[in-house]
C-alpha cells in the first residue's frame, strides 16, 4: 500500500486467501483491518493502520471513508508543521546571515517603522540595541526617524519616499552623514519589498560604511596630482633656466664688452637680456593664468562635487569650529564643468570665508563677546527654465570694506600680509571660462555672499 498509495479494507483476514497464509495475520490472528496512506498530492509521505483481533467485521466500508479522511488530514497537518519548521530553520539561517554582514540591513514599513534591523546598521549609525523595539503584534516600534538626527531627516525622507513612491529601487552612491561625533561616507541602496511580517510593503535599506574608501580614493588621486605637478614642476624649472642661462651669459659678455669699450656689443648684451626677461614675465604670467590650462569638461554630479570637498575640509582643524550648512533646493542634475577647476574655485571661497570667520572671531572675542559663532552656508538652487546652477557660499565673519568691493577680483589685489592676489582673480577666469558668472555682496562687519551662476551644458568647448 505504502508503493500503490491505495487504501486497504477487510473484514476477515483469516477469511481471505490473500493474507490468510501470511506469518503476522496468523500469528497475530488478525480479523478486521484498515490501512490507509499519508498523501500529499501523489507523494505517500506514511501510512495508518488499524486491525483487531478478536472480531471479524467489525469495520464497515464507511469507516474506511471516514478514516481516509482523518488520513488525509493528518497528512496535510504534518505537511504544514514540516512546512513550518523548514520555514523557521530558513528564518534562523538569515537571520544569521543578516546579523553577520558587514553590511548594514534595515527593514522598514511604510510608515518607516522598524522590521528588523541588523548589527552592522546599527554600528553604522552609531545605535545601539537598546530600546529598538521592532514591529510586532503588540509592539510600539522604534521609527527610522528616531536613528537619524534631525538634520538628515529631510534627506533621508527624500530618499525613502522616492523608493515608496515610485516602487523602484533608489540608489545614493555617497551618502555623507554626521553621526553627531564624526562625518561619515555611506553607499546607500533602497528597494522596494512586498508583504513584510505584521504589514503590507515596505523597504529594505543597504547601507555600508565606505569612508576609508573615499579617503583612499583621493590620496591616490592627490599623489597622482602630486606626480603630475612634480613633472610640471620640472617642465617650469627646465624653461626658466634656459631663459636664465641666457640672461647670465649676456649679463657677463654685457660687463664684458663695457669693460672694452665695445658699445654695439654691450647693447646687443642688455637688449637680449631685456627681451628673455620679458619672455619670462610672458612665461610666469601664463602659469598664473589658470584659465589658459588644458580643462576637460565632463557631465558631473555637483552635489557629490561638494559634499566631498565640504567632507574634506571639515577634517581640518579651522573648519572643525565652524557651522558648515549645506542645501540644495530643485532637482539639482548633473552638470558640464571642469571638476578639478570648480573645486579649486568653492576651495578657495570656503578658505577665504574661514579667514574672515577668524578675523570677525578675534574681534568678538576682543569685545567681550563670547555668543558668537562661526557659520558657512552653502545654497545650491537650480533654475530649469534657464537651465542654470547657482551657488551661494554665505558666511558671517568681518566683510569686506565697501572702497575693495570693485577690487577684490583684480589680479594682485589683496589685503593679507601673506597674500599674492592670485585667487579670486583666478576664480572669476575659470567661471567665466565656464561660461558663467561669479559676484558678490558684502557688509562690513556682518559677512559676505559669492554667488556662482553656471549654466547646465556648455555651448562651446572650454579653453
Amino acid at each position: 500500500m505504502a508503493t500503490t498509495g491505495r487504501s486497504v479494507y477487510n473484514s476477515d483476514a483469516l477469511s481471505d486467501e490473500r493474507y490468510a497464509n501470511q506469518q503476522t495475520v496468523v500469528e497475530l490472528h488478525l480479523r478486521s483491518i484498515m490501512c490507509v496512506p499519508l498523501k500529499i498530492k501523489s507523494k505517500v509521505i506514511g501510512v495508518i493502520y488499524l486491525d483487531n483481533s478478536s472480531q471479524a467485521k467489525l469495520f464497515l466500508k464507511s469507516d474506511l471513508y471516514l478514516f481516509e479522511m482523518l488520513a488525509q488530514q493528518a497528512a496535510h497537518a504534518i505537511h504544514n508543521a514540516t512546512l513550518y519548521y523548514q520555514l523557521l530553520d530558513l528564518k534562523k539561517f538569515n537571520e544569521k546571515v543578516v546579523n553577520n554582514s558587514p553590511v548594514g540591513v534595515i527593514v522598514i514599513d511604510s510608515q518607516y517603522s522598524l522590521v528588523s534591523i541588523n548589527d552592522a546598521a546599527l554600528a553604522v549609525l552609531d545605535k545601539n540595541k537598546d530600546g529598538i523595539k521592532l514591529l510586532g503584534p503588540n509592539e510600539s516600534p522604534t521609527r527610522f526617524q528616531e536613528l537619524i538626527a534631525k538634520s538628515e531627516s529631510t534627506k533621508w525622507s527624500r530618499m525613502i519616499d522616492t523608493a515608496l513612491s515610485t516602487n523602484q529601487p533608489f540608489e545614493e552612491a555617497r551618502y555623507f552623514h554626521n553621526t553627531g561625533y564624526t562625518e561619515k561616507v555611506l553607499s546607500v541602496k533602497i528597494s522596494p519589498i512586498n508583504k513584510i511580517p505584521y504589514g503590507g510593503d515596505g523597504l529594505i535599506l543597504v547601507i555600508e560604511d565606505i569612508t576609508e574608501k573615499v579617503i583612499m580614493e583621493k590620496y591616490v588621486i592627490l599623489s597622482e596630482k602630486l606626480v603630475a605637478r612634480g613633472e610640471m614642476a620640472a617642465s617650469i624649472g627646465h624653461e626658466l633656466n634656459n631663459y636664465l642661462a641666457i640672461i647670465a651669459n649676456n649679463a657677463e659678455l654685457l660687463a664684458y664688452n663695457l669693460e672694452k669699450k665695445r658699445g654695439d656689443k654691450a647693447k646687443f648684451n642688455s637688449q637680449q637680456i631685456v627681451e628673455n626677461i620679458s619672455k619670462m614675465k610672458r612665461f610666469t604670467d601664463g602659469l598664473m593664468d589658470f584659465s589658459k590650462l588644458e580643462t576637460e569638461v565632463i557631465s558631473y554630479d555637483v552635489r557629490r562635487l561638494i559634499d566631498e570637498l565640504l567632507f574634506s575640509l571639515k577634517a581640518q582643524a579651522r573648519f572643525k569650529e565652524i557651522s558648515v550648512g549645506v542645501e540644495y533646493t530643485g532637482d539639482i542634475s548633473d552638470i558640464e564643468i571642469d571638476v578639478g577647476q570648480l573645486q579649486q574655485v568653492l576651495m578657495n571661497l570656503l578658505n577665504n570665508a574661514a579667514d574672515a570667520l577668524e578675523e570677525r572671531y578675534k574681534r568678538e572675542a576682543a569685545a567681550g563677546n563670547e555668543d558668537f559663532v562661526k557659520k558657512i552656508d552653502v545654497l545650491v538652487s537650480r533654475d530649469p527654465e534657464l537651465s542654470i546652477v547657482n551657488i551661494a557660499i554665505t558666511d558671517n565673519g568681518c566683510g569686506i570694506p565697501e572702497h575693495n568691493l570693485s577690487k577684490v577680483f583684480q589680479l594682485h589685489f589683496t589685503t593679507k600680509k601673506s597674500g599674492h592676489g592670485l585667487g579670486l582673480s583666478n576664480c572669476r577666469k575659470i567661471i567665466k571660462n565656464h561660461n558663467g558668472d561669479i559676484t558678490l555682496t558684502s557688509s562690513e562687519g556682518e559677512g559676505t555672499t559669492f554667488n556662482i551662476t553656471l549654466p547646465e551644458r556648455q555651448s562651446q568647448t572650454t579653453e
